[in-house]
């Protein structure tokens, strides 16, 4: 009898080849497997990555007991083919990256991961003064609470809302700071709170910030803007509609959406000439609407 190696299905004597995936038939599957195991465990993968993130990698394979090693030549780490299934498991959940070949090149942790803060009650309690003079934590500390359940995220809203009308912070600003640490729970449970009675200009400000971020903030405080309805952001979403990144085209038309209640059938992923046809819908729309 003959087995395939790769899709382990069994043939007759005789046929040499596997009518599935064309792989060459072996005569001892097992014995076939121990040896691709051996060759594998004698490859090394090379993981290259800045200083800092190589450091906290070579850590978390100590603590999984992944064996890996320094490369002589400095700015990688050595680890065995056979683990790349495990590796590349743990890489896609915290890290953006890609694979070329042999080598896993590492940017940096990932950018769509949820931060959340420490949550500690004493800034639901500190006087307004105290909270005022030290605004960088109690900012960070109140913003840590809009997403817990219950009364907590309720007053610290409020609480909030009283160093805006103070003057003491500019909410839009502080949106953008949420949005660039990737705090996102927070950021959208605090537009749900504001969107009941929006602050005048802050959908304005909150667009002009993400036009003029990178990326990932824009997404952020777009879907911030979307729940605000605020019709007189319409002519900032226009550029915004041929964006180089496809999602942040796509929140800016769900800007649009949001303001107008129609959907012209944009898709963000489309080619620009595509595109262009639903653009054309939306600048028509803002023309005639947009400044309502």
């Amino acid at each position: 009898m003959a087995w395939c190696p790769k899709c382990r299905n069994e043939y007759r004597a005789g046929i040499a080849v596997c009518a599935d995936c064309g792989d060459p038939l072996v005569a001892d599957l097992a014995a076939h497997q121990a040896a691709a195991k051996a060759v594998a465990a004698a490859r090394t993968l090379r993981i290259v990555a800045p200083g800092g993130t190589l450091d906290a990698l070579a850590q978390g394979f100590a603590a999984r007991r992944i064996p890996c090693q320094r490369d002589p030549q400095g700015g990688a780490l050595l680890v065995p083919e056979a683990a790349a299934e495990l590796i590349e498991a743990g890489l896609a959940q915290v890290a953006e990256y890609e694979r070329v070949g042999d080598v896993f090149h590492v940017y940096g942790p990932r950018q769509d991961q949820e931060v959340e803060l420490p949550r500690d009650p004493k800034w639901l309690e500190l006087p307004m003064a105290t909270l005022a003079s030290d605004l960088a934590a109690a900012v960070g500390g109140l913003v840590a609470w809009l997403a817990a359940p219950g009364r907590p995220a309720a007053k610290a809203a409020a609480r909030l809302d009283e160093l805006t009308a103070s003057g003491k912070v500019d909410v839009a600003d502080v949106m953008r700071w949420a949005a660039a640490e990737r705090l996102h729970k927070p950021l959208n449970a605090w537009a749900d709170h504001l969107a009941q009675r929006p602050p005048a200009g802050l959908a304005l400000r909150l667009a002009q910030r993400a036009a003029a971020g990178e990326p990932a903030i824009a997404r952020a405080l777009l879907h911030v803007v979307a729940k605000l309805r605020d019709r007189g952001v319409a002519p900032l979403m226009l550029p915004l509609l041929d964006h180089d990144d496809p999602e942040v085209r796509g929140e800016a038309d769900e800007v649009l959406l949001s303001v107008s209640g129609i959907d012209v059938g944009f898709d963000a992923d489309a080619e620009p000439e595509v595109r262009a046809r639903s653009v054309a819908l939306w600048r028509e729309w803002i023309g005639k609407h947009g400044s309502r």
